[in-house]
């Protein structure tokens, strides 16, 4: 069952070998669905479920590689459940407001926010910009370029005029490589910055 899963004493590469085996396809299948089914996650246990699923596979899949089990990944079989794409956008209303406290906000998360709606970029990315990924004086057009993206790939986003606006004041006013910098010289992580931004 899955209360003994839990309380399965792993410490071993043959315990784990062990737990692998004792994992079926149905053990997998009944805890997503009792995920998915959660009342405290209304109209996200669908998307809960999906992501544990996912995360499941990789994560077996890696321990197949580094040959931890020989057990069959029983995750991949289990079927994913439907999801509605989301359509949330801002009402008139919520834009007002949320351009109204950006004038009363610090500099950096003000501009880090409409970094962040301009470019639409992922706010990680936004995060560990760096100056040198930027070309805001580039002939051909002002454009940054992501090294490394979620997906394993470089990007490159154009800049338009407010964008490469924000970008020449903070290189003209932030010491460092980094656009957002913590006080150590760091990128400003996300426990600092992005809570006041929400």
């Amino acid at each position: 069952s899955l209360d003994d899963l839990r309380r399965f004493p792993f410490t071993t590469k043959a315990d784990l070998r062990d737990l692998h085996a004792a994992i079926a396809r149905g053990v997998v299948e009944r805890a997503a669905v009792r995920v998915a089914g959660e009342p405290h996650r209304p109209g996200n246990g669908h998307r809960t479920a999906n992501h544990a699923i996912v995360m499941l596979r990789a994560a077996w899949n890696k321990a197949l590689r580094l040959d931890w089990t020989t057990t069959p990944n029983p995750a991949l079989a289990v079927d994913l459940f439907p999801v509605r794409p989301r359509k949330r956008k801002l009402s008139r209303d919520e834009a007002e407001r949320l351009m109204a406290s950006l004038l009363q906000a610090e500099d950096h998360l003000r501009d880090l926010v409409l970094l962040l709606l301009f470019t639409g970029a992922r706010k990680a990315n936004v995060l560990a910009m760096r100056f040198d990924e930027l070309a805001l004086d580039d002939p051909d057009g002002a454009a940054w370029r992501i090294p490394v993206t979620k997906a394993g790939d470089d990007q490159t986003i154009p800049l338009e005029a407010l964008e490469v606006a924000i970008l020449a004041r903070r290189r003209a006013e932030v010491a460092g490589d980094w656009v957002f910098p913590a006080r150590t010289g760091a990128r400003r992580g996300t426990s600092r910055c992005w809570p006041a931004c929400r």
